[in-house]
């Protein structure tokens, strides 16, 4: 997704992330936007990008927080271990 007055080549992309407060909370989605510039970038990177950013928006408007997951490779490369995709 492009939207205007995006740098060419930059490519809008959203992440639908299941979340919940603690272990007990119930589950929700949050979705939270991310400004790929490059087509090498991977998953992996793009979450760790938006976890260095403590102020972080969601598409809601409601801060990010730290994303989690879990890397069942231990390379921390690509993020495919931390998908499910439809």
């Amino acid at each position: 997704m492009r939207r205007k007055g995006m740098q060419e080549g930059t490519k809008e992309i959203i992440f639908h992330i299941l979340r919940r407060e603690s272990a007990n909370s119930p589950s929700y989605w949050q979705k939270i936007p991310y400004l790929c510039r490059d087509e090498s970038e991977t998953v992996a990177f793009a979450l760790e990008k938006i976890n260095q950013d403590p102020d972080y928006l969601d598409l809601n408007g409601k801060k990010v927080g730290k994303i989690r997951w879990q890397r069942s490779c231990l390379q921390k490369k690509c993020g495919a271990c931390a998908m499910v995709i439809n």
